[in-house]
Parts: C-alpha cells; structure tokens; sequence
C-alpha cells in the first residue's frame, strides 16, 4: 500500500458503517441460501447430517454440502450443478474479506510515507490492539465504503447463481411428481414415510396380513 498515490477514504465513518452493516446481511444470506440447499437435498432424508451441517463451521459445511450434491447429482442438471459448485468456490474466495469486515475498525487515518501523504479519510482497517501487544495499526488492509459495496455486490452475485439453479432443480421436481398418477403419488408417500423413519415398515405389513 505504499505508493506515491494518495489513497482517499469515505468522507464520513458513516458511509462505512452503512456498508459493513449491508455486506455482512448479504453474506449471512449466501449461508442462509446453502443451508437451505442443504436442507432440500438431506434433511428430510437425513435428518442427522442436517442437524450436523447446522452444529459445524463453515468450512465443515462446505464439504459436507459438495458430498450431497455428488450424492443427489440425478436431482439437477449438469449445468445447475456447475453453477453451484462454481459460485461456491467463488464465495469461499470472499471469505477472507468478510472476516476483515466483520472484525474491523473504522477510524480517520492519515498516513505519510518519506513526507507524502498516501492515505487519508476513514477506512476499515484493524484494530489498533489486534495483536494484544503493542497499539500500533498494522495496515495490511484499508477498506473503503465503495470497496465493501462491490464487494457485497459479488457475494449477491454468487448468491443469486445458486438460488437460480436450486429454483430450477425444484420446480423440475415438483412437476415430476405432480406429473404421477394418484395412485403412484400414494405408493411415493408411502415409500418416502418409511424411508425416512417416519413410519415403521411394520405397519405395512401387518395391514398387509389383514387384508
């Protein structure tokens, strides 16, 4: 960050704090978006790997999210696979940046470097006593209020990506089913009752014996 380039900042900590507010709502979004990607592919099924991916770090999350889409890859298209996958590996990139703007500070700062001024106005920067040592900024980052908007506006993008091909997986899906007769969408019930533990296959049986 050292240039003969002076580096101006937001004219008001204001401007900034409305950003940082606004991207870390839009990223919270993307996670909401995976979870509930998550949830439509496993949780009915697999009620525990749900639970579990909801318990873990995000990190956890992510593996555990790209084994169900390999394990439930005949619910999509190639391409909403591609798609997800892609936006996935995009949001993972962002990742670094949304832990600067969740654990910044933002102040005034003017910096000289050999007698020139290279920064000056209100950044997002670290803290000052980050390290727990001594007071002293360590500038290995300086964000301004429109570096977090078009930050924001890519997390919205790879957010948008997945919502669209999970939409289209989902709507392919439930015209499936409705496209079944009546009495196969009944034996389809049935067989996802059991397979999901919410009814005993016994039950089945003895009515069978009945009969």
């Amino acid at each position: 960050m050292v240039n003969s380039v002076l580096r101006r900042g937001s004219t008001t900590p204001a401007e900034i704090y409305l950003s940082v507010g606004l991207a870390l709502s839009w990223w919270e979004g993307s996670d909401d978006v995976l979870m509930g990607l998550f949830s439509w592919l496993c949780a009915k099924a697999e009620p525990t790997a749900f639970e579990t991916y909801v318990a873990s770090s995000r990190s956890v999350r992510g593996k555990m999210l790209l084994s169900a889409l390999t394990r439930y890859k005949r619910r999509f298209l190639d391409a909403e696979l591609a798609e997800i996958r892609s936006a996935m590996k995009a949001l993972d990139r962002l990742a670094p940046m949304r832990n600067q703007i969740a654990h910044g500070h933002v102040g005034n700062t003017k910096r000289v470097t050999n007698g020139v001024v290279v920064m000056e106005g209100n950044f997002l920067m670290p803290s000052l006593n980050e390290t727990g040592h001594q007071m002293r900024r360590d500038y290995r980052y300086a964000h301004t209020a429109v570096e977090i908007d078009a930050w924001r506006d890519q997390v919205r993008a790879e957010r948008a990506r997945i919502m669209d091909a999970e939409y289209s997986a989902i709507m392919r899906d439930q015209a499936a089913q409705q496209a079944l007769a009546p009495e196969d969408q009944i034996a389809l019930s049935i067989i996802e009752a059991i397979s999901e533990g919410r009814v005993p296959i016994s039950n089945f049986a003895v009515t069978r014996k009945q009969s």
